[in-house]
């Protein structure tokens, strides 16, 4: 009986095959959806996650157990909460009108009109940075140098709780500006030998608002940390037709940034934030299970969970000319790229521990890092998707 020469390809390789067509069209699907224009949708979309941000359930305020200063000090509870959990927090009003005309005028003197620092400027991904560093603000030299100290000083200021007292900034020169904070700092110790008198004047006016650097403050005395410093400010704008930064962190360790909007922030390229992605205990396969779970219950149990701000494990920064966006140095970030007609001018300042410096990795961790956070994107992405068409989505 005359044998057959038949073969059947082995499971393994059908398995490979099948992997490989699918990870190819995944890959191009997920590439087409990483350099899309932002559509106005997803901006309103953004829009409502960031309310939801600013409004973290009221029970959190009811927690707090401060009698005095009671609002202020939920105020604080909740951004922490926020840092805590999503590793991301939105601050209101950091600057004033006259403070972004002021920084806005700066800004463009930098990157248009001041020769001193046109060799110092870096180009990445069509964005214009110039950074000062601590280090670099304090060491003596040339004009430059000083004007590096200046503007390192002046940007250290920036979100302080006094810093009501020098709205007008064109209108005064360094010395008055010190000699304001030093009245303000003086009102403030002298003030505290008068606790009852203090407790009165909260309780008939309560705060609605909360500086940023008490919060960056109350962050650190949270994590123990007794020494931080302001490691690096900067000038930022990105360009029309700038393209996406890699994915990536500002510090192996604990310590925040900052990134304070001169305009309004919309598709003009924001920041993209993977929320969540500072803790240690972050995993993608996790919302694999909330997914798969949700493709098995009703529309109406879908509504009842607040899906209306779409993804929530991705944030677009998304904020108002004066706000700003708050966040773990540990959380995977990137810039998208945009082709608006508009500039989007930032100011970034970035506190760490004196002990742990940034970036606290090298170069083979930062691109490890560029790669991760490429791929918890990817499978974001495609959660998104099955989790669009198990409720019914388009």
């Amino acid at each position: 009986m005359a044998s057959s020469n038949t073969t059947f390809p082995r499971p393994q390789n059908i398995i490979a095959s099948i992997a490989l067509v699918t990870s190819s069209v995944f890959y191009v699907s997920y590439r087409n959806h990483d350099r899309r224009t932002l559509f106005q949708e997803e901006v309103f979309t953004a829009r409502g996650a960031i309310d939801s941000l600013l409004s973290t359930s009221t029970n959190i305020n009811n927690a707090s157990s401060t009698k005095t200063n009671k609002t202020e000090g939920s105020l604080a509870t909740q951004h922490l909460y926020n840092l805590t959990k999503h590793g991301v927090t939105v601050v209101k009003d950091t600057l004033s009108p006259s403070q972004l005309v002021h920084w806005n005028k700066r800004t463009e003197a930098v990157f248009d009109n001041d020769d001193s620092v046109q060799n110092n400027i870096v180009w990445n991904c069509g964005r214009a940075y110039y950074s000062i560093s601590k280090r670099s603000a304090g060491s003596q030299g040339n004009i430059h140098t000083c004007q590096n100290s200046v503007y390192y000083s002046d940007m250290a200021r920036i979100g302080c709780s006094s810093e009501g007292d020098d709205d007008d900034y064109d209108n005064k020169d360094s010395s008055a500006r010190n000699n304001s904070w030093l009245k303000s700092f003086w009102r403030r110790r002298s003030g505290s030998n008068n606790n009852s008198s203090r407790e009165n004047d909260v309780a008939s006016s309560q705060p609605t608002t909360i500086s940023l650097q008490d919060i960056v403050r109350a962050y650190f005395q949270k994590h123990g940390i007794a020494r931080y410093e302001l490691t690096d400010v900067q000038f930022l704008n990105a360009y029309p037709k700038s393209t996406n930064q890699i994915w990536h962190r500002d510090n192996k360790f604990r310590g925040l940034t900052a990134i304070v909007a001169l305009a309004d922030v919309r598709a003009n390229g924001p920041t993209e934030l993977i929320l969540g992605s500072h803790a240690s205990n972050f995993s993608v396969w996790t919302k694999y299970w909330n997914v798969f779970q949700r493709c098995f219950q009703t529309t109406t149990n879908m509504s009842n969970q607040g899906t209306k701000n779409g993804n929530d494990s991705i944030l677009l920064g998304c904020i108002d000319a004066g706000d700003t966006i708050l966040y773990d140095a540990r959380v995977f970030h990137r810039g998208r790229g945009h082709n608006s007609e508009n500039d989007r001018k930032v100011l970034v300042l970035r506190w760490d521990a004196t002990t742990t410096p940034p970036p606290g990795m090298g170069m083979i961790v930062t691109m490890t890092n560029k790669y991760v956070g490429c791929c918890m994107y990817g499978i974001i992405f495609a959660l998104e998707k099955i989790s669009k068409k198990s409720s019914g989505g388009k």
